[in-house]
């Protein structure tokens, strides 16, 4: 920490006093690398047919579209990741999804921004994804059989866990992914 600035003043940011970076630094790099830059939000009802199975109900996601076609599919809890009283790190229990493919997809690509800066597994013609969600998030590249097909394309949906039933996704926010990346602890 700075010398003569407090310790709650000391974890605002990305970078330290000293214009050294903090570990959620590295995540947003990571995460806006995995999503491309020049990915947008897919407004309902545009986007890509697929569901996400057995969601519990502090799931968050985005889905992200690039310029070329694929999509960019962000997944994470609203967990707390760090104990503000303990000051330590919090390992939430993973919750199992699935995301089901509602579309031909040629390449599904996972990104783990918190902990990597590359690829971290991929599957070839997917048609169902398993993942354990934490509090970090999780990308996952998509490559439709069609890459750029555009209006006649449906909306994400996820499914109840456990009725099984697809409600229309809403979206959470930039902002709101913004705010778990930053929760990953600031030393």
């Amino acid at each position: 920490a700075q010398h003569g600035i407090s310790a709650s003043e000391n974890s605002f940011g990305l970078l330290r006093w000293d214009l050294s970076p903090k570990p959620s630094f590295y995540a947003l790099r990571n995460v806006l690398r995995a999503v491309d830059g020049d990915s947008a939000p897919v407004a309902n009802p545009g986007g890509m047919r697929l569901a996400v199975e057995g969601a519990p109900p502090d799931l968050r996601q985005l889905l992200l579209r690039s310029a070329d076609g694929s999509y960019a599919l962000v997944l994470w809890r609203d967990v707390s990741v760090w104990d503000w009283t303990a000051v330590r790190d919090l390992a939430p229990a993973p919750d199992r999804v699935e995301v089901t493919m509602g579309e031909p997809v040629t390449l599904a690509r996972r990104f783990d921004p918190v902990s990597s800066d590359t690829e971290t597994r991929r599957w070839t013609d997917p048609q169902r994804i398993p993942l354990d969600l934490t509090g970090t998030p999780i990308v996952l590249r998509l490559l439709p059989a069609i890459a750029g097909s555009g209006p006649g394309r449906r909306g994400l949906h996820t499914g109840g866990r456990r009725r099984g039933c697809a409600s229309t996704l809403v979206a959470a926010g930039p902002s709101q992914l913004m705010d778990t990346v930053d929760s990953v602890r600031q030393d």
